[in-house]
């Protein structure tokens, strides 16, 4: 582990984890989490720091149990454009999970790469498939 920039604690909660791994970003939304559009912006603005000052094979987004996504953030997804290359598993147990990943992957196609996996191991294994790169991110 190289760095952990933010960590969720009892005393200062914070709705996710993000740090790097093995060459991978990783971001771990927390328990009991709504995650709504403020919270994925704060988590894009630490993926574009992160990612232009460290090589990265990969983002591997997670979501422990009760993880839901408000409407707009699917929404906001689906039509930004920062990302032009990105490899992204997205690690779910939860069937809504699984189903907000996969609408993202079809409709975002073109920006990125996303895969859903159920074990974070899985999604490291193909991940690794894949050649680090600095991977510089372009706000449009």
């Amino acid at each position: 582990m190289k760095i952990i920039p933010m960590r969720a604690d009892a005393r200062n909660p914070t709705p996710f984890e993000v740090w790097l791994e093995d060459g991978v970003l990783r971001i771990v939304f927390c328990k009991n989490t709504r995650i709504n559009l403020l919270i994925t912006k704060e988590a894009i603005i630490l993926f574009a720091i992160l990612l232009e000052e460290h090589e990265a094979i990969g983002v591997c987004i997670e979501c422990e149990a009760y993880v839901t996504f408000d409407d707009v953030v699917e929404q906001f997804l689906m039509r930004w454009r920062g990302y032009t290359y990105r490899n992204i598993g997205f690690v779910a147990d939860d069937q809504r999970q699984q189903d907000f990943a996969e609408r993202l992957s079809k409709s975002c196609r073109k920006n990125f790469c996303l895969r859903t996996f159920r074990a974070v191991e899985n999604c490291y294994a193909w991940l690794n498939r894949f050649p680090a790169t600095s991977m510089s991110v372009i706000a449009r």
